[in-house]
């Protein structure tokens, strides 16, 4: 009879149960009644807010990661399959992000999660134009690293500011799902206290009668409340037992769905952090590190259970540094705006084991409680050993590709360059072994002339090595000299393998295409001329190591080139003008000069493509050169270009502020006095070094070079129109 009962409509055993004490209090039954509708709201509203409106907003701070994580790996892809592959993938993600929000939409019970839906769409609009372009670019550039387009794509305010509001729509979910679940307990307690004094009351005539109903009714309802109070503590686990068919038993079965539902999210979570390929884990504002993080985390970071703030994993990994906690002091703090701390937290790290070392890269994200106020910072680190070493080997290969390219197009070139190089090579070792300090500007002076002697040929990697070296020696040469003796070996070595590399290559050690004279043999050859005393041939003879500016100036022009891109914003042309011809020879002694020249008027007098648009001149600058030989066979040779000039002005303030003049000695200064003041030694116009120029020692290394081969070097310029070189060479 009474499992017969139990299986009655609810609104059945309310009927009878009031009917039984409606002689004594009719407020019983209409308790019994509240609760269930307290009860049932409850249920509700935990399972509208807990799992459709939090759950979906925590799904979609996943997709949108997952949409971020897709895009960027489109971006740095290098072939059409992968590019391919994460475009599908983002465009996926991103549509279950629109559906989840959706859902939200629709469960969400605060106006402020309403709104921020729309701001969230309107958002994701305007990025999805961003991606567009990034992707368009990729897709016509498929075959080299994209990083620029990746750091684009990572920098965008937009995609920043969609993480906040993906944050701040699931905090907004949890704190109203709490709000309600805190409210509807403290109706419920009220309510069965009611109920319990109303117990109490009627239990003189229908005691037996009430404990009859509250077996049926309330006991199964109290049952509910405390599955539902073990839920809010966190505990997922449990399940109501309430297996009737009224009422109460098909509430306890959507409770007991929407905690299977909850516990499955909870499951693929934990999968997602499984699979997750990079350390992900987060730190809060006393440093310590959470529990919670990647299953690659134990992968990268070995005995990683061991840290137990963000110093101990540092210190770990001998990037000991006690400012660590003051700047997570201050950032928790908001002293620090976030884009700017994680600059202050060291963004590399090198890990071994095994005799293995791999370089990670650290990442900083910031995660917001729901007033806007830092709540923890997400640390992510990628493993980036194989994608630097891929780097490094695609540079190396491009680098080695266009060496070739250059010494194919000119062998004689390369010779002579090998001959100059070797010579400056020995001079700045000797200097560098037996460093005197009244020799340290010529040894400058060598290393930059070396410098740019290896650009023309692209030796890249020691045009690096030689721009440290100098660093070195700029701060304290005396005693960093061991360290720029050891740099400066490594750098000779390096330039030994590529060079050999180079001539094993093209087979230059073998006769080819290319003919080879003995020199000896050659003299005689024009002694013996110079005995028939005959004009003809003897005029033939001078001529015979002669050729045209274009053919021997080949290096220069692909030199040329290199240093404008370099520059990413200057293209330049290298025009010859009608000359006489020249010997491989006479040019081979002007290496230094002519590089020093070339990058000057390069980087300091050929305006960006935008300067010059806005004053009409063609985007690309011009240097002219002529080659004149004079009836005393020495060599004139003028190098001009288009470029802005040079400020008279700007280089004497420069020269008085550096100390290399006093104000009486600029008195008297015309115009052209203030130009040549370019040749001082230690004089630059640039506030940095770079590879390219910066340390002033260029010009003066020019000057200085051409007087010792018994020749002059003149500058006339006018600001606006440009800069011309004429140098004299006496002959061989």
């Amino acid at each position: 009879m009474i499992r017969f009962f139990k299986d009655f409509p609810l609104k059945y055993k309310l009927i009878f149960g009031f009917l039984l004490i409606i002689t004594i209090n009719g407020i019983f039954g209409f308790m019994n009644v509240k609760i269930m509708k307290e009860l049932s709201d409850l249920v509700n509203l935990t399972y509208d807010k807990a799992l459709m409106s939090g759950t979906f907003a925590q799904a979609s701070k996943f997709d949108f990661s997952q949409y971020d994580s897709e895009i960027k790996s489109a971006l740095l892809s290098s072939n059409l399959e992968d590019f391919k592959k994460h475009k599908r993938k983002s465009e996926r993600y991103i549509n279950t992000l629109r559906d989840d929000l959706e859902v939200v939409r629709e469960r969400a019970l605060s106006p402020r999660s309403q709104g921020l839906i729309d701001d969230i769409l309107k958002t994701l609009e305007g990025l999805e134009k961003t991606q567009i372009e990034l992707i368009l670019k990729k897709e016509k550039n498929l075959n080299s690293f994209s990083l620029e387009l990746e750091q684009g794509w990572e920098d965008n305010a937009k995609r920043l500011m969609l993480y906040k509001k993906l944050t701040a729509l699931y905090d907004d979910a949890a704190e109203v799902g709490y709000n309600n679940r805190l409210s509807s307990e403290e109706k419920n307690t009220k309510t069965l206290s009611r109920t319990v004094s109303i117990l109490i009351f009627c239990s003189i005539t229908g005691l037996l009668l009430s404990v009859g109903v509250s077996y049926i009714i309330i006991v199964p309802m109290l049952k509910l409340q405390n599955v539902i109070k073990r839920v809010g503590e966190g505990d997922y686990s449990v399940r109501s037992t309430n297996k009737s068919k009224d009422e109460l038993g098909n509430l306890s079965s959507a409770f007991n769905f929407m905690l299977d539902t909850i516990e499955e999210k909870n499951e693929n979570i934990s999968s997602l952090l499984s699979s997750l390929p990079f350390a992900l884990f987060y730190f809060d504002k006393t440093g310590r590190i959470s529990k919670e993080r990647s299953q690659s985390t134990d992968l990268i970071f070995k005995d990683f259970s061991k840290f137990n703030t963000l110093l101990d994993f540092y210190d770990h990994h001998g990037l000991k540094n006690n400012k660590i906690q003051k700047i997570i002091d201050a950032t928790f703090m908001g002293l620090i705006p976030f884009d700017s701390a994680v600059f202050l937290f060291p963004d590399s790290i090198e890990t071994r084991h095994n005799d293995e070392v791999k370089t990670i890269n650290l990442s900083f994200k910031p995660s917001y409680d729901a007033k806007g106020n830092l709540e923890k910072v997400i640390l992510i680190g990628e493993d980036v050993t194989e994608k630097n070493k891929a780097i490094a080997e695609s540079k190396e290969l491009t680098e080695r590709v266009e060496r070739v390219s250059k010494v194919s197009a000119d062998i004689a070139g390369f010779k002579e360059f090998m001959i100059s190089s070797k010579d400056l090579f020995v001079l700045c070792s000797s200097q560098i072994q037996n460093y005197r300090p009244d020799q340290d500007e010529e040894l400058k002076r060598n290393l930059h002339s070396l410098k740019g002697l290896l650009g023309i040929y692209s030796f890249n990697s020691c045009v690096e090595q030689i721009h440290e070296l100098e660093n070195i020696l700029q701060v304290d040469p005396e005693t960093k000299i061991q360290e720029a003796l050891a740099l400066f070996k490594v750098i000779f070595s390096v330039f030994t393998s590529q060079s050999q590399d180079i001539i094993k290559l093209l087979a230059l050690n073998t006769e080819g295409n290319i003919k080879f004279y003995n020199i000896t043999k050659i003299k005689k050859l024009e002694e013996a001329v110079a005995a028939i005393k005959n004009e003809s041939i003897a005029m033939v003879m001078e001529e015979i190591d002669k050729f045209p500016i274009e053919q021997v100036f080949t290096k220069y022009k692909s030199h040329a080139q290199s240093v404008a891109e370099k520059l990413v914003d200057k293209k330049v042309n290298l025009v010859y003008q009608k000359s006489s011809e020249v010997s491989y020879e006479e040019i081979q002694r002007l290496d230094p000069v002519l590089v020093h020249i070339l990058n000057n008027s390069i980087d300091h007098g050929i305006e960006s493509t935008d300067a010059r648009t806005q004053v009409s001149k063609s985007e690309y600058g011009s240097i002219s050169i002529v080659c004149t030989r004079l009836p005393d066979q020495s060599l004139e040779l003028v190098i001009s270009d288009d470029g802005k000039g040079i400020n008279g002005d700007s280089v004497l303030n420069k020269a008085l502020m550096m100390g290399l003049i006093n104000e009486k000695e600029a008195e008297v200064f015309t115009e052209a006095d203030k130009v040549n003041l370019i040749f001082l030694s230690g004089l630059s116009t640039k506030d940095e070094a770079s590879e390219i120029s910066g340390r002033g020692v260029g010009m003066d290394a020019v000057k200085n070079y051409v007087e010792s081969l018994g020749g002059s070097i003149q500058l006339l310029s006018q600001v606006g129109r440009g800069t011309t070189f004429t140098l004299k060479i006496p002959a061989l």
